[in-house]
């Protein structure tokens, strides 16, 4: 081969792209038309009440008080940039929040929880200790990247309520009553007229109840049963003790929060 040819040679080989090259090229050249990719994340607290309302006794049976629920929760949408905390706080002090359903184990307010076991939900119980309404908010920490969003915080309330504790009550006059022997039966005037009975004079005791709450809508709208044995006592309605009563009959229309007298003998 001669010098001219070979410089002929390897100038078609500098001017003429090969095939292998030519899609080598047109990926880069896509690569670097595409827009950069753009980091950003939004955070939103949430708080779900899973019951609004519950009864609580203040001094009789407090162990049968009711329970309520919340869920605290956080929702999170676009990149894993934001790396705060969520608060949940409470007010008026009338609930006492506790973090297991059995309300054993209480919690101290303000509470703190991590973005991922908020996204996961938080079950939060409660239990009324005054009357009145709580306020519940679930706040979540100022971001310090600007490419996250924080959300309001979330707010909602719950109530609790005295429950209305019914007490029946049985006041005696007196806890002896005169024996009727019945002396007149069989027994004549001088005119051989029946001799009129002459009962001894009865003593009575007063049946009802009281209500502790009994407004709104907390009245007592039960039933009330007098029970015992009486087989030694004739018991009457009225005074004059004409009409006669069985213990068994004494339902709730003998019973109001008013006190009715029930004459015995």
């Amino acid at each position: 081969m001669t010098g001219s040819s070979q410089e002929t040679a390897i100038e078609n080989k500098n001017t003429g792209p090969s095939s292998a090259e030519t899609p080598s090229q047109g990926v880069t050249e896509c690569t670097l038309n595409k827009p950069p990719k753009i980091l950003a994340q939004t955070v939103t607290p949430v708080i779900t009440v899973v019951k609004a309302l519950v009864w609580f006794h203040a001094t009789v049976k407090p162990e049968k008080n009711e329970i309520g629920q919340i869920t605290l929760k956080a929702t999170k949408q676009g990149d894993e940039l934001y790396t705060g905390k969520g608060t949940f706080t409470a007010g008026s002090g009338n609930v006492a929040f506790f973090s297991d359903s059995t309300c054993g184990s209480p919690l101290n307010l303000p509470a703190e929880y991590a973005l991922g076991v908020l996204v996961s939900g938080v079950p939060v119980y409660y239990k009324g200790t005054l009357e009145g309404t709580a306020g519940l908010v679930l706040t979540l920490a100022a971001a310090t990247d600007d490419r996250v969003t924080v959300n309001p915080a979330a707010q909602d309330q719950v109530e609790a309520k005295e429950a209305n504790v019914v007490t029946p009550k049985i006041e005696l006059e007196y806890k002896v009553a005169l024996l009727d022997r019945k002396p007149h039966t069989g027994a004549l005037n001088a005119d051989n007229s029946a001799v009129a009975a002459i009962p001894p004079t009865p003593t009575y005791m007063q049946l009802s109840y009281t209500e502790s709450k009994a407004g709104d809508d907390r009245k007592f709208a039960g039933k009330g049963k007098l029970t015992g044995t009486t087989t030694n006592l004739d018991m009457y309605t009225l005074e004059d003790c004409v009409t006669a009563a069985t213990i068994d009959a004494l339902q709730d229309t003998a019973l109001r929060r008013e006190a009715d007298s029930l004459r015995t003998t």
